[in-house]
C-alpha cells in the first residue's frame, strides 16, 4: 500500500540546503508580514521625509563660474600665443602643464584656506561649512564634457540669511583666482629672469664650437662643396665611359688594318672622321704617310683606268700592280703604328679619369660625417636662439600681465537660492522608501521564518510536502491528565464535569478522528490496509496518544483493533490505557516459550480494543525489534483474521531505527506532524529516511496537541489526497452538538468580559496569527 508520489523523490533529493522553491514556499507563507512589515516600513519612512520637508526644508543656492575662455585652446592662465616651445616655456613659468586638472582645483576651493574665514565670519563649523559646499563641472545641461564651468551650491536651512554667504563665497572664489594667478606671474617672471643668463652662455657656446669647426675643416658650407664634389664626380665618370668607347673602336679598326679590309681610302675617312679627337691623342697623318696614302690612290686609279684599254696581262697593268704591291705593306705598317700609339694615349687617358674619380669620392664619402657634426651644430644654435627668443618674449608678456591685472574667471550666474525645497527631496524618498521598505519586509519575513518555524495548520503542511493529509486530530485540554497518570483516555470519555470548551473540544476531536478512520478506509479500497503505525519526527508530538485514541475510535466503530506498543525505550500506552506493564512484547520477544495471545491485555468494557504493552525495559531494544520472531509476529497478525486493524506505536523516526524495523513488514506507515511544535525540515527529514528503506508512506495526520491560538479554527481536515472541503466547525458545532446540561444565561454574559489589557492581548494574538497564516 505504497502512495509514495512523485513529490515525495522530490523532498528526498532536495532535503539539502535551500533550494529556490522553499525561498518561495517562505514568501508565500509570510506574504502577509512581509508586505505588511514593508508597507509599515515605507509609510513610517515616506512619512518622516514628508515631515521634514515641512517642517525642516533645506534650500540649494547656487552661482556658476567660467574658468576658462571657451573661445581659446587655453586654460584660465593668459593666452600667450607663439610657437609651441614659447608656450611650453610659459607653462613651465607658471607652474602648470594641465590647467584642466578639475579634481585638485575642486579640492582647493573647498580647502580650510578658503573656507576658514568664512566659517568664522558666519560663526559656523569648518568642516560643516564644507560639507555643504557641492563643486561640480559642465553647465546647465549637466555635461562634465564642460570643464571650463564650475557649478558651486550650498545647501542651508535658512536661505535668507545664508544668500549673504553664498556672495561672499563667489567673491571669494574671484579673489582667489586674481592673486593666483597675479603670483603665478611673478614666479614665473623671476624663474624666466633667472633662466636668461643660462640661455645666452649657451647660445656663445654653441655659436663658439661652429666657428672652430669651419676653421679646423676649412669648409663653410658642407652640404653645397658636398654637391660640387659629386657634380665633378659626374662628369670624371662621363669622360671615362667616352674613352673606354673610343678604346674599343680603335681596336676594331686595328683588327681590320691587319686583315687588310681597309683601303687607304678607307682609313684616311676614318681618320678623318676623327681628326678633331685625336689631333692631339696620337693617332695623325704625317706627311710621308700623306703622299704614301695618295700616291696607292693615284696608282688605283690608273690601274682601273688601264684595265680599261689594256688586258690583264699587259705589261703596263702588271707594272702598276708591282708599284702598288710594293707600297701596301709600307702603309699598312705605319697605320698599325699610329693604331697602337692612340690606343695607349687611351689608356692613360682612362687611368687618369680612374684616378681624379677615386680622388673625389674619397673626399665626398668624408662629407656626410661633417654634415651631421655641422647640422647637429646649426640644430642646437637654432634652439637655443628660439629659446631666448621665447624667453624674452614671455618676460614682456608676463610684465604686461600683471601690468593689467585681469580677472581670470568670471561669474555666469550670480548667486541665488531656488524657492522650492531641495532637501529632503519627495522623488529620492519615495524612491529609497520603495526599496527599502521592500528589503524590510523581506528580512522580517526570512526572519519571522526562522524564528517561527513550525507549522500552524494543516495547509502549510500541504504547501511544504504536497502529500496526502488524511486528517487533523484537534486539541482536546483533557488529554494532558494522561501524562500525569491520574486517569486513562478511557475515563476521559466518561467525564461529566465538562465546561462549554471541554465539551467543543471533545466534539472536534472525536469527529477528526472518524474523518481519520475514514481516510484510512478509503485508502484500503485498493487492497487490504490492515497493519501499520502512526509515528512521528520526534518525541512528543502525541503520536502515543494518537495511536490509542485512534484504536478506540475504530473500535467504537465496530471494528476489532489490536494496539502494539512498539516503543521499549519510553513506553506509554500503558499508561494512556490504565493498564500494567509486567508483561509485553518484549516479553514474547525474548521468551520462545510465550505466545503472543498470552501478553494480550483486554480494556473493560471496550471488548473490540487489545492491547500488547511494551513490558519490561530491555538493554537493547534494536535487537529485539529486528529479530526473526518479531517479523514473525507482524506476519501472523497480518494474516490473521482475529482483528481488522493492528496498530504499531513505534519510537519517533529521527534519531532512531525501531520505527523503521517494526514497519518494514507492515501495510505502511503514517507520519504524524505535530502543528505548532515540529520544525518544518524535520518532517521532510523523516520523509527522505523513511523512502530510503523503502517503506510505503500511507500519508501525513497533523496533531493539534497544543491549544489553538486564539483566531484559528480548532479543526480542519479533508479526505483524500487533497481536502476535499472545509467548513466552520463552529456551525457543524451548533447543528450537532450535544445540548445535555447546556444552559448559559444571559447574565452570566457579563461574567464573560474581559479587562482591556487582556482584550488589547488577544487582538494583538489575532493579528499575529493573522500574519502568520
Amino acid at each position: 500500500m505504497n502512495i509514495n508520489l512523485e513529490n515525495n523523490q522530490n523532498i528526498n533529493e532536495n532535503g539539502d540546503g535551500v533550494q529556490l522553491q522553499d525561498l518561495i514556499k517562505i514568501f508565500k507563507r509570510r506574504s502577509k508580514i512581509i508586505i505588511v512589515s514593508g508597507v509599515g516600513f515605507f509609510i513610517l519612512s515616506f512619512g518622516l521625509t514628508i515631515i521634514q520637508r515641512i517642517t525642516n526644508p533645506y534650500y540649494k543656492g547656487e552661482f556658476t563660474l567660467l574658468i576658462s575662455d571657451p573661445l581659446s585652446k587655453q586654460s584660465n592662465f593668459p593666452n600667450f600665443g607663439g610657437q609651441n616651445n614659447q608656450s611650453s616655456l610659459k607653462r613651465l613659468a607658471l607652474n602648470t602643464t594641465n590647467s584642466t586638472d578639475l579634481p585638485t582645483l575642486k579640492e582647493f576651493l573647498k580647502s580650510p584656506y578658503l573656507i576658514k574665514p568664512l566659517a568664522e565670519k558666519y560663526d559656523k563649523k569648518l568642516d560643516f561649512l564644507i560639507d555643504k559646499i557641492q563643486i561640480k563641472s559642465g553647465g546647465g545641461l549637466k555635461l562634465d564634457s564642460a570643464s571650463g564651468i564650475l557649478r558651486v551650491s550650498f545647501v542651508s536651512n535658512k536661505p535668507k540669511k545664508d544668500i549673504n554667504l553664498l556672495n561672499d563665497l563667489s567673491r571669494a572664489y574671484l579673489d582667489t583666482a586674481i592673486n593666483l594667478r597675479q603670483q603665478k606671474l611673478s614666479d614665473g617672471l623671476i624663474f624666466l629672469s633667472k633662466q636668461e643668463p643660462f640661455l645666452v652662455t649657451k647660445v656663445s657656446e654653441v655659436q663658439n664650437k661652429l666657428a672652430i669647426f669651419r676653421q679646423k675643416n676649412s669648409l663653410l658650407e658642407p652640404i653645397k662643396e658636398g654637391t660640387s664634389l659629386k657634380r665633378r664626380e659626374t662628369i670624371i665618370v662621363d669622360n671615362i665611359l667616352k674613352l673606354e668607347a673610343e678604346k674599343d673602336r680603335l681596336l676594331v679598326v686595328r683588327e681590320e688594318i691587319k686583315l687588310g679590309k681597309i683601303s687607304a681610302t678607307g682609313f684616311f675617312e676614318k681618320i678623318s672622321s676623327n681628326t678633331e679627337f685625336y689631333t692631339n691623342e696620337g693617332l695623325t697623318i704625317k706627311d710621308n704617310d700623306q703622299s704614301l696614302l695618295q700616291e696607292i690612290s693615284k696608282l688605283e686609279k690608273q690601274i682601273a683606268e688601264a684595265r680599261s684599254i689594256y688586258l690583264k696581262n699587259s705589261p703596263v697593268i702588271k707594272s702598276l700592280e708591282e708599284r702598288l704591291d710594293f707600297l701596301k705593306p709600307q702603309l699598312k705598317k705605319n697605320q698599325l703604328a699610329a693604331v697602337d700609339i692612340a690606343l695607349r694615349s687611351n689608356q692613360m687617358r682612362i687611368e687618369k679619369a680612374k684616378e681624379q674619380q677615386k680622388f673625389l669620392n674619397d673626399t665626398f664619402n668624408k662629407q656626410p660625417l661633417l654634415v651631421k657634426e655641422y647640422e647637429s651644430l646649426q640644430q642646437e644654435l637654432k634652439i637655443n636662439l628660439e629659446n631666448l627668443s621665447a624667453l624674452i618674449n614671455a618676460k614682456e608678456t608676463f610684465q604686461l600681465e600683471i601690468a593689467q591685472r585681469n580677472i581670470p574667471w568670471r561669474l555666469i550666474s550670480d548667486p541665488i537660492f531656488d524657492n522650492r525645497p531641495y532637501k529632503p527631496s519627495l522623488r529620492r524618498g519615495l524612491f529609497f522608501s520603495i526599496l527599502l521598505g521592500g528589503i524590510i519586509g523581506l528580512v522580517v519575513g526570512f526572519l519571522r521564518d526562522r524564528i517561527d518555524n513550525v507549522f500552524h495548520s494543516p495547509d502549510q503542511v500541504v504547501e511544504d510536502y504536497d502529500l496526502p493529509i488524511l486528517g487533523n486530530i484537534t486539541h482536546l485540554q483533557k488529554y494532558k491528565l494522561l501524562d500525569s497518570g491520574k486517569t486513562n483516555i478511557f475515563e476521559i470519555s466518561e467525564l461529566e464535569d465538562l465546561t462549554e470548551e471541554d465539551r467543543y473540544e471533545k466534539f472536534f476531536c472525536n469527529e477528526s478522528l472518524r474523518n481519520l478512520y475514514t481516510s484510512l478506509r478509503y485508502l484500503g479500497t485498493s487492497s487490504d490496509l490492515k497493519t501499520f503505525s502512526v509515528t512521528s519526527s520526534i518525541p512528543s508530538e502525541g503520536k502515543s496518544i494518537t495511536n490509542t485514541v485512534l484504536a478506540k475510535t475504530i473500535s467504537e466503530l465496530g471494528q476489532s483493533v489490536l494496539l502494539i506498543d512498539c516503543d521499549l525505550r519510553k513506553p506509554k500506552v500503558h499508561k494512556i490505557c490504565g493498564l500494567d506493564n509486567v508483561k509485553g512484547l518484549s516479553n514474547y520477544l525474548s521468551d520462545e516459550t510465550l505466545d503472543w495471545k498470552d501478553v494480550v491485555q483486554e480494556i473493560p468494557e471496550f471488548s473490540n480494543i487489545k492491547v500488547i504493552t511494551s513490558g519490561i525495559r530491555p538493554p537493547d531494544p534494536t535487537r529485539l525489534l529486528s529479530s526473526d520472531r518479531m517479523n514473525s509476529l507482524v506476519k501472523e497478525l497480518k494474516n490473521s483474521k482475529k482483528f481488522d486493524f493492528v496498530i504499531f506505536d513505534c519510537p519517533p523516526v529521527i534519531g532512531l531505527s525501531d520505527a523503521m524495523l517494526v514497519n518494514g513488514k507492515t501495510d505502511g506507515i503514517i507520519l504524524l506532524i505535530s502543528l505548532e511544535i515540529v520544525d518544518r525540515n524535520l518532517p521532510k527529514e523523516s520523509i527522505k529516511r523513511i523512502n530510503s528503506c523503502g517503506i510505503p508512506l500511507l500519508g501525513l495526520v497533523t496533531n493539534q496537541s497544543v491549544k489553538p491560538r486564539i483566531g484559528t479554527s480548532p479543526s480542519s481536515y479533508g479526505y483524500g489526497y487533497k481536502y476535499a472541503y472545509k467548513y466552520n466547525p463552529v456551525d457543524v458545532y451548533y447543528k450537532y452538538r450535544d445540548t445535555k446540561n447546556e444552559v448559559i444565561e444571559e447574565n452570566d454574559q457579563d461574567n464573560l468580559k474581559k479587562p482591556l489589557s487582556e482584550k488589547i492581548k488577544n487582538v494583538w494574538k489575532k493579528i499575529s496569527i493573522w500574519l502568520d497564516t
